[in-house]
């Protein structure tokens, strides 16, 4: 468990990647939750999400879900669909992620990445992977494993 910050929104806990994590915060381990943070936390799924949208990507859509951020899961997905490549799919969740976690607003940037071609969507996030060693790593590894 993490905060992430949607956009609009405060941070709020939510179901994160450890590895991700750890690239963000330096720690190994998140702070344990207190027993009433744990009780007002609410891990339900939604499990058309998981079902439909496999592995990592189908949690992140679910959280969104679970915390009230329909339009910007139906966003990702819309995205998803559009870019059908099994490389350009999981490095664009990985980078939703990441961001979602540092607090950076995307709600313009998932309405601009829509009107990209494949190409460019391919510039933008070699760009982006240049920026941080670590996160590109995550992503490499993912799409090699996944």
């Amino acid at each position: 468990m993490a905060d992430i910050r949607f956009p609009d929104t405060d941070s709020t806990p939510a179901v994160v990647p450890v590895c991700l994590y750890r690239l963000i915060h330096g720690k190994t381990l998140p702070e344990p939750l207190s027993v009433q943070s744990d009780m007002d936390v609410s891990l339900e799924v939604d499990n058309r999400l998981l079902r439909y949208h496999p592995m990592l990507k189908g949690i992140l859509l679910s959280e969104c879900m679970r915390l009230g951020q329909r339009s910007f899961a139906n966003k990702l997905i819309g995205l998803f669909n559009q870019y059908n490549n099994s490389e350009l799919r999981p490095k664009l969740m990985w980078l939703c992620w990441y961001d979602l976690m540092l607090g950076f607003p995307l709600d313009d940037g998932l309405n601009t990445l829509k009107m990209k071609t494949e190409e460019q969507l391919v510039k933008r996030i070699i760009g982006r992977q240049m920026e941080n060693c670590g996160l590109t790593r995550i992503m490499d590894d993912y799409v090699l494993f996944g």
